[in-house]
């Protein structure tokens, strides 16, 4: 009979009933300072704010007690505190209660103590000192996750209490989406913290669709609350820093903080300038113009948010919608403009007439020099026209460059690892490389458009009121010629997409050549690689041959435009009947409104090729723009992890291949618990950690994080709480202290302890700027390259630590180092190992062998038993000993 049978026995000897309980009721451990021992079932153990009036809040999961355990009262330890502990059966239980007798105390008493060190790896932080009370441990640690909530809490607890106000906040946001850009009629409730208030003013300034902003996001220990505003939005978010006299230029919309610690958001002005909206604790902001008074006001670097590529935005046509979005007013104002510089520029040839029909036959001088005043001014007006007009756009144009670069960058690094697998790098990097060029032919073809049109529209009204018949053949001529340009541009587009996309692969395989030439020199095949080259080179040649073709074609199509033009002008002018004069002063008009006119034709014959160069270019990151992201819309934030993980018959094969990597796999890990997975080359180790993260989807089963299907979370907020170093290690060229902490809110001393930790810290110390020392992949050595990533896997102090061949480079004192380190560590290891001292301790190993889990058990009993574990043993003791002798293994 066991000690927890002894208890529930001894329960029910004194007199104590036996309760049934169901899933409608639980027990408040919170409250009670007398326990229950299980009899029968299954109770779920859960830590939950109580509210003044003695209920219970959102309850967070911590585990479960099943038949035999014991439930303890924790009233004497949680009063006055604002947190309780809560059992609820999982179907129906029963339960014993502890008698008020004070017999079989030391049974009790033990019974407690390993209650409470069961739940303390839920809740404990990783620097919980195991020598303490566990009871008081677990209290303490319970308090502590529940106040970490209580802000999510309190906000949710608002929520329901200002119902009537949400809704009308959520009417304002409904009509504000209607009007995009008039910020001014932006208006969310004062109850929302400040920051978030602000953030989500800027993010709409920047192009975010309103209705894709978060109300409320989750604190997140790990990231500034921008960046974690941002994550939750989905959208871009980089900093930047302000140089002297930021305001009188357009940056863009941006956040930044006041000295005082108040939010403010920054955006442009209509006319110039910034208007600045400081957000206080429940109140409205006004706009105020910044000036250099303001601006010195102003702490720290300023955020920017990036607008995401929409879905479905895979035509020229949406990508006009998605680019333009908040530009409204600029091309407005600047088609208005343009539209007065082309009717102030009617006054030319209206004035030529007039020289020509009444002024030069009247010899009146005087009149002369006013015409000259006149056009004069005129020209010198339509100039100022003109350049505002080109400010403007050149506005619209930088806006677009970085929207659109940005978007189609961060789409990319949004999307599944899969995608990246099916294509090569260089076509990869061809591809987004594309996205600049893309964006400037659309801002090229619109400028065009805008100028172009405009000045047609309003020369050809001219034409028509000089000559009805010349005006009507010279606009069928401009329907004409603009028809030949489209069907020569389409042809032309066609040739150019074909020349990009065999361009595109050639990249790719120039790219391989370059990282294989050390193996082309080896084996002398210098020939045959260049062969290969030629082959892929010709046909992307011709391509852009033919294209060429058809844009020379447009370019003789436009030189010999006006001279049919003033053909038939000729023509028809020399078969009227009209006077001389008359005839002479509307022949001088209408072919100077001729010449004008032309010039707008042109520049629609630009626009059009312009959209036909674009056409290609969209259709190369057409992959990128169609794959779905690793997100989907309905992804869930991972909340705070307790480190449980749950592999259900996990089963996969790479895309097109027949033969599965992973078949039927199961296992689990308890939070803390240190599981093992070995096995030989090819046995599926490393893929079954890409699908534990999610980095690949299994064709069969599932993996759990806490309960929760890892398919349908959201994979940067479950990745951010698992510390990795893969089989490969890769590092950002840049300082130590950067590599470590990354975009974490983390400072120095967080640096130097991670860096104790992996045994890295006194290698950084004989470094010349120590944690500022600039680093990449060649000035470290494979030791100390993996010392770094294990001190960034550590530095976040995760709850799940994933590590794949991470101390594989290291030599034995450095790995028993790391060993005791991550032993002191509440924390679960999943670690994949070929060397099997690396595992001796483990809780759990399980060995694969062709994608099957073939054997399981501690070190010792694997040892012991015939296996493959055991041949992995006898192998590497064998390879040790080839290695000692100086022989080849």
């Amino acid at each position: 009979m066991t000690r927890r049978t002894t208890i529930s026995a001894a329960f029910a000897a004194v007199g104590e009933p036996t309760h049934r309980v169901d899933g409608r009721d639980h027990l408040d451990l919170g409250s009670a300072t007398r326990g229950w021992a299980v009899a029968s079932g299954t109770l779920n153990v859960f830590a939950a704010p109580r509210r003044p009036d003695g209920s219970v809040g959102r309850r967070t999961h911590l585990g479960t007690v099943a038949s035999g355990g014991f439930l303890p009262g924790l009233g004497d330890e949680l009063a006055g505190t604002p947190v309780t502990l809560v059992a609820v059966p999982d179907g129906s239980a029963e339960v014993v209660r502890e008698p008020d007798a004070g017999i079989v105390v030391a049974e009790v008493a033990d019974a407690r103590t390993a209650f409470a060190r069961v739940m303390l790896p839920f809740v404990a932080r990783a620097d919980a000192d195991p020598q303490e009370d566990p009871v008081a441990t677990l209290v303490a640690h319970a308090s502590d996750a529940v106040a970490r909530d209580h802000e999510a809490f309190a906000l949710a607890v608002g929520r329901r209490a200002q119902r009537p106000e949400s809704s009308r906040a959520r009417f304002t946001e409904m009509l504000a989406g209607i009007f995009p850009g008039r910020d001014e009629v932006l208006s969310v409730s004062a109850a929302l913290p400040p920051l978030l208030r602000a953030c989500r003013h800027v993010a709409v300034a920047s192009g975010v669709p309103l209705q894709s902003i978060p109300r409320h996001v989750a604190e997140d220990p790990l990231l500034p609350p921008p960046e974690a505003f941002a994550h939750a939005a989905r959208i871009g978010c980089r900093r930047a820093t302000c140089r002297d006299r930021w305001w009188t230029r357009d940056c863009g919309p941006m956040l930044r903080m006041r000295s005082d610690g108040t939010p403010v958001a920054l955006v442009p002005g209509r006319w110039g300038g910034y208007r600045a909206f400081a957000y206080e604790a429940g109140e409205q902001p006004r706009p105020v113009r910044v000036d250099a008074s303001l601006a010195a006001s102003l702490d720290g670097d300023a955020i920017l948010f990036e607008a995401p590529m929409p879905e479905g935005v895979h035509t020229l046509g949406g990508m006009f919608a998605f680019l333009l979005r908040g530009c409204g007013h600029e091309l407005a104002l600047a088609a208005a403009v343009a539209g007065a510089a082309s009717v102030l520029n009617l006054a030319v040839p209206y004035a030529t007439g007039m020289l020509v029909s009444r002024v030069i036959p009247g010899g009146d001088g005087a009149s002369i020099v006013h015409l000259g005043l006149l056009l004069g001014s005129t020209l010198v007006a339509v100039a100022c026209f003109e350049l505002v007009t080109q400010l403007l756009l050149l506005r619209v144009e930088s806006r677009l460059a970085l929207r659109g670069s940005g978007a189609i960058v961060l789409r990319a690094l949004s999307l599944p690892l899969s995608f990246f697998r099916r294509h090569a790098v260089g076509e990869l990097a061809d591809r987004l490389g594309l996205a600049d060029d893309l964006q400037r032919r659309i801002t090229g073809s619109m400028v065009a458009a805008v100028v172009g049109g405009i000045f047609s529209i309003t020369y050809l009204a001219l034409m028509l009121a000089v000559d009805v018949r010349a005006g009507a053949v010279s606009a069928s001529a401009f329907v004409l010629v603009l028809g030949i340009t489209a069907m020569v541009a389409r042809r032309q587009s066609r040739h150019a997409a074909d020349a990009a996309e065999r361009n595109g692969r050639l990249g790719g395989f120039a790219l391989q050549l370059i990282g294989g030439v050390e193996r082309i020199r080896t084996t002398g095949t210098e020939e045959q690689a260049l062969v290969q080259w030629l082959q892929r080179y010709r046909p992307g040649r011709r391509a852009m041959f033919l294209a060429s073709m058809c844009a020379a074609r447009l370019h003789v199509l436009g030189t010999a435009i006006p001279f049919v033009a003033a053909a038939l002008l000729w023509w028809r002018f020399a078969s009227t009947d009209a006077g001389k004069e008359a005839q002479l002063a509307a022949f001088m008009t209408f072919n100077a409104a001729l010449g004008a006119a032309l010039g707008g034709v042109t520049s629609l014959g630009h626009a059009l090729g312009e959209l036909a160069e674009a056409v290609p270019l969209l259709d190369r990151l057409r992959p990128v723009l169609e794959e779905e992201p690793e997100a989907g819309a309905g992804a869930e934030p991972a909340g705070r992890l307790t480190g449980a993980i749950e592999v259900q018959d996990v089963r996969f094969a790479h895309p097109g291949s027949a033969g599965e990597v992973l078949r039927g796999i199961s296992l689990s890990a308890a939070p803390g618990d240190f599981v093992a997975i070995v096995g030989a080359s090819g046995s599926g180790k490393s893929t079954l950690a890409q699908v534990i993260l999610g980095l690949q989807r299994p064709t069969a089963g599932k993996v759990l994080f806490d309960g929760q299907d890892v398919s349908r979370l959201d994979p940067v907020s479950l990745r951010r709480q698992v510390g990795v170093v893969t089989q490969h290690p890769r590092i950002i060229p840049g300082s130590i202290h950067e590599n470590i902490v990354g975009a974490a809110l983390l400072g120095p001393e967080d640096a130097w302890e991670a860096a104790e930790a992996a045994g890295l810290a006194d290698d950084i110390r004989a470094m010349p700027m120590q944690m500022h020392t600039f680093v990449n992949e060649q000035t470290l050595s494979g030791g100390q390259l993996q010392k770094l990533l294990i001190a960034r896997a550590l530095a976040t102090r995760p709850r799940i630590l994933l590590l794949d061949e991470a101390t594989s480079a290291l030599d034995e004192v450095s790995q028993a180092h790391v060993s005791r380190s991550l032993a002191q560590r509440a924390v679960t290891r999943i670690v994949i190992a070929h060397r099997l001292s690396t595992v001796r301790n483990a809780d759990r190993i399980h060995v694969l062998s062709d994608g099957e889990v073939v054997q399981s058990g501690r070190f010792e009993e694997l040892a012991a038993a015939e296996g493959h574990f055991r041949e992995l043993v006898r192998r590497q003791l064998v390879e040790e000993a080839a290695l000692a002798a100086g022989m080849p293994a």
